[in-house]
């Protein structure tokens, strides 16, 4: 509204085109967008906010110009204002597409795919996360239910504050599995089976199940191992492999195999 208030002054007694109006409007959230590449890239952050935030934008617009119900002036809009995230987010996705032309990893890039752009839609992994800082210097960023399942203690004890990006980071006195196991209330998460663009459910290590920067390093180190389907995707399609990694550290969307679709038929479940 401001803005609003702040053009129509601008503009008193004149004419305007519809245009003009559209141009002031959306000045503020072209700004917002316009971020350096060299911020996005950088790999110790792995998408951290605001960044993870810029991109999820990004993939929630990509998918609203996929949308076919939408008439030609609004397709066009969209295709005219969309952010740099939502072009970058379509490239990588167009490119883990060439893992289609596989047989070995046809069927796996369709479900991480499908289920990469599921997840955009349900808003499920977009929760609040809280930065809990041990003792020793080590960190955890876990999503804000984990807080309260350790119990009051954390809350009670420990003192907080907000960072620069407007996280809440809380200093524990004791490493957080003590106030884990300490808890009543909490049960130990099972490990936790990813999906993968080239390959069969795999499970990452229980003790990655609290923290996001874990999971997506986990996640992007089992990626990146050439054995095995790894070592023909890597060698045929690296630039496919290397859009899906991508895609995960800018998004910070690591997909859980919770139906066993992904599971080739060679492969028992034990």
């Amino acid at each position: 509204l401001p803005e609003l208030l702040r053009w129509a002054k601008q503009q008193d007694g004149q004419s305007c085109v519809i245009e003009n109006l559209s141009r002031a409007l959306k000045g503020s959230v072209v700004r917002r967008f316009a971020v350096d590449d060299e911020v996005l890239e950088e790999p110790s952050t792995f998408g951290s906010l605001p960044q993870r935030t810029l991109w999820l934008a990004g993939l929630y617009w990509y998918l609203l110009q996929q949308q076919s119900g939408y008439n030609r002036y609004i397709k066009e809009r969209l295709f005219e204002h969309g952010p740099q995230q939502a072009k970058g987010i379509a490239k990588r996705l167009k490119q883990v597409e060439t893992l289609f032309q596989n047989t070995l990893f046809d069927r796996h890039a369709r479900l991480w795919l499908t289920q990469f752009q599921e997840q955009a839609h349900s808003l499920r992994t977009i929760g609040r996360r809280v930065r809990l800082m041990e003792p020793g210097g080590g960190s955890h960023n876990i999503p804000e239910h984990v807080l309260y399942r350790a119990g009051q203690r954390i809350l009670e004890e420990c003192g907080s504050t907000f960072n620069e990006q407007g996280d809440e980071v809380i200093q524990l006195n004791k490493p957080l599995d003590y106030y884990l196991a300490e808890a009543d209330s909490y049960q130990p998460r099972r490990a936790k089976r990813l999906l993968f663009p080239h390959k069969s459910p795999d499970v990452v290590p229980n003790r990655d199940s609290r923290s996001d920067d874990d999971l997506v390093q986990s996640w992007c180190d089992m990626l990146v191992d050439k054995s095995g389907a790894g070592a023909v995707a890597w060698q045929q399609y690296p630039d496919a492999m290397q859009a899906a990694r991508e895609l995960v550290v800018l998004t910070r969307l690591v997909l859980l195999d919770e139906t066993g679709e992904g599971w080739d038929t060679g492969f028992g479940i034990i």
